[in-house]
């Protein structure tokens, strides 16, 4: 899984992971793709990540290893310098008590930041869950999704209302079937969580 990260006009990341060797890579520019810089992949040996930031300083990268019957060890690693360096915010092993409340179900899908400290991870084959404190706490938002599906993405819309800015995450489920066919005819909604930026209340569309 390869991600191109353009968080400013200048600064941009980009990170992968080859499976099924694990092995991963991360790259970060500061001058609108002059030249590129190797960093330090926290990931390394994952099997899956996924990584946000809003300024191109504080990046936040979900590591998801050994999945399992919808399942999967996870780790979530911060860094405030731009990727130079990584600190171990949250983590949990298949079966195992959880660092921080990150859960073990779904498999690492996609990360969605807020502010530097508030993030949003969909989870494929499970549901949504919130990281605050810059990741070292997380709280389950639901598992909508069920083993039958798969939240393919997660993005934000913001808008103000009398000064106040406003976010709405959204994911979009899907199941198994051919297309078409009943089963994905009837599972169109989408699933959205709307209220002032970090916080807000959950409703289905």
């Amino acid at each position: 899984m390869d991600i191109l990260l353009r968080v400013t006009p200048t600064k941009a990341f980009i990170t992968g992971v080859a499976f099924p060797q694990g092995v991963s890579t991360l790259f970060r520019t500061v001058d609108d793709g002059a030249t590129w810089q190797s960093l330090h992949n926290p990931c390394s040996g994952s099997l899956t990540a996924t990584l946000a930031s809003l300024d191109g300083d504080t990046v936040w990268i979900v590591c998801g290893v050994e999945p399992s019957a919808g399942n999967e060890s996870k780790q979530v690693f911060v860094s405030t310098s731009g990727g130079q360096s990584w600190s171990l915010k949250a983590s949990v092993g298949i079966g195992d008590a959880s660092s921080g409340g990150l859960p073990s179900a779904g498999y690492v899908s996609t990360l969605a930041l807020t502010s530097s400290s508030t993030g949003f991870l969909a989870l494929s084959r499970y549901g949504l869950a919130a990281g605050t404190g810059t990741g070292s706490t997380w709280q389950e938002l639901g598992s909508w999704d069920g083993a039958g599906g798969s939240f393919r993405g997660l993005w934000f819309a913001t808008r103000r209302t009398g000064g106040q800015l406003l976010a709405m995450a959204c994911t979009a489920p899907s199941t198994g079937g051919r297309p078409g066919s009943s089963s994905q005819r009837g599972r169109l909604e989408g699933w959205c969580r709307t209220g002032p930026l970090g916080g807000g209340t959950a409703r289905g569309l």
